[in-house]
């Protein structure tokens, strides 16, 4: 198996991408994403998980993913997390011409686009330039070698309802009160899978093909399975105590206002102006 892979990975194109993974027993999604994160606690993991296991879904976790892209309004930054991360942003180097500036440093790159407005079609709208052009460049930059049922990397993350500016003109709040990002994504290129439909359970590496070293790169991909092998057999971390705070509630409006609003709304419900 092992050969194979990397016969397969030395005739990989520059550009490909090609999972590798080890089948390990069923686990509990939770409780091995706390090994590797200890509790979450690490900066930049991810947990996305089956709420109902008897959907026969699947859950995936990472504590270390190559790269963070994130964006808000006109601005993006596009991150570093590992050194694997700072040689992906190399070769994504050049690629974000489209954008109305952007600068390309060692560890991240960051710039600016804002998203076009014309009087066109819906499905001549769908072509311009947004944000999401600069997540597909990412998510895609890599080719597969071969086709795969099971996720095994990619971009991951959540895009929030403010991400609707990227293609409406809608009034801006009077406040923003979070400063949330608009879009918040990984590029896992290593994780864990749990199929609850099979009771099966993987652990993935990816070998990103970026250069010639392809026999160093598969050496990595199974040091990385190694790490996530012996973080199954690690015990659980202490749980850390916290000390009880004292909070006070505030609302941003009273209770007069609260249900003369909800009035006006179950009239507009009747009156069918909104569902």
């Amino acid at each position: 198996m092992g050969v194979k892979l990397l016969d397969k990975i030395k005739n990989a194109k520059i550009g490909s991408i090609l999972p590798i993974y080890e089948a390990v027993d069923y686990i509990e999604p939770m409780e091995f994403f706390i090994k590797l994160s200890n509790y979450g606690r690490n900066k930049n993991a991810i947990l996305l998980e089956s709420a109902d296991t008897s959907l026969k879904e699947m859950s995936l976790g990472s504590a270390n993913p190559c790269l963070k892209v994130t964006g808000k309004n006109e601005e993006f930054e596009i991150k570093a997390l590992s050194s694997l991360g700072r040689k992906f942003l190399q070769f994504l180097k050049g690629d974000f011409k489209f954008c109305d500036k952007v600068e390309y440093g060692k560890n991240a790159i960051k710039g600016k686009l804002k998203p076009a407005r014309r009087n066109i079609s819906e499905d001549q709208r769908l072509n311009l330039k947004t944000h999401l052009d600069i997540l597909r460049t990412v998510a895609f930059k890599f080719r597969p070698i071969e086709e795969h049922s099971m996720q095994y990397g990619g971009l991951f993350g959540v895009i929030s309802y403010d991400f609707i500016d990227q293609f409406e003109d809608l009034p801006k709040n009077a406040q923003d009160n979070l400063s949330d990002a608009d879009y918040e994504m990984y590029f896992v290129d290593n994780l864990f899978v749990v199929d609850h439909g099979e009771k099966k359970a993987y652990i993935i590496a990816n070998a990103l093909v970026m250069d010639d070293k392809k026999e160093k790169l598969y050496k990595e991909c199974l040091n990385t399975i190694g790490s996530y092998r012996k973080a199954l057999k690690k015990k659980m971390p202490k749980v850390k105590k916290y000390k009880k705070k004292a909070f006070q509630l505030t609302a941003g409006a009273t209770k007069e206002e609260v249900v003369s609003i909800a009035k006006k709304i179950k009239k507009n419900i009747l009156e069918g102006d909104i569902l």
